[in-house]
């Protein structure tokens, strides 16, 4: 079987986004109770707890900031092949998509953490008297810690094969690249066109919705 090629018609749709990596930080919101906190009558190897932590306002703020960003990201983003972190932005929406990351890099995020911090001790009483005896100090982050976790970080990358490799490699990686770039934008755009059919249908039923009140 030959290997496949990109198309011009293929360049052409990748060439209008940038690949963009985006790596989201956040706080541990939860952690598995050892099988010796679990007290049941039930047989403790099909029963799993876990205690919830940081339960205050504060951290709430930085997991729902996170989650909005996560959210607003993939919104103006395409689906992407290449796994969880890595995103293919419409460069239309490129200055858009760079003005929300940086934003929260440097404004948002960081002003949720020491906003956290300035409270952390009196969380931390309120962590203890809640948990009682499944309260453990190893569970949570330094305020040190908490401000290297809570960070966005990106970083625009491209898809290419060295130049100095010798000939034979090159050809070789080439043809496997271009083989993954056709790979890529066919399951892009199949992606596309699942979530295109998805609003149709969303719209088809609206419109049968209004028609049934009306005729009702």
């Amino acid at each position: 079987m030959p290997t496949p090629t990109p198309s011009n018609q293929d360049l052409s749709f990748l060439q209008k986004c940038t690949a963009v990596q985006v790596q989201f930080g956040n706080l541990s919101f939860s952690k598995k109770l050892p099988q010796s906190a679990v007290t049941t009558d039930s047989n403790p190897d099909r029963i799993r707890a876990s205690k919830k932590l940081l339960d205050c306002d504060e951290a709430e703020a930085i997991k729902t900031e996170f989650t909005r960003l996560r959210a607003a990201v993939a919104a103006r983003t395409l689906p992407s092949p290449f796994g969880r972190g890595i995103y293919f932005v419409p460069n239309s929406l490129l200055e858009a998509v760079d003005a929300e990351l940086t934003k929260a890099a440097e404004e948002t995020i960081p002003t949720l953490a020491e906003a956290l911090i300035r409270v952390y001790d009196r969380v931390m009483d309120d962590e203890r008297k809640a948990l009682g005896p499944n309260f453990s100090w190893d569970d949570y982050d330094s305020p040190s810690e908490i401000r290297a976790r809570l960070g966005v970080k990106s970083s625009y990358i491209t898809f290419g094969i060295p130049e100095n490799l010798p000939n034979a490699m090159y050809q070789r990686e080439q043809a496997k690249a271009q083989a993954k770039l056709s790979e890529a934008v066919d399951t892009m755009q199949a992606l596309l066109r699942a979530e295109f059919a998805k609003l149709v249908e969303h719209a088809a039923e609206k419109l049968a919705g209004a028609k049934k009140t009306v005729s009702g």
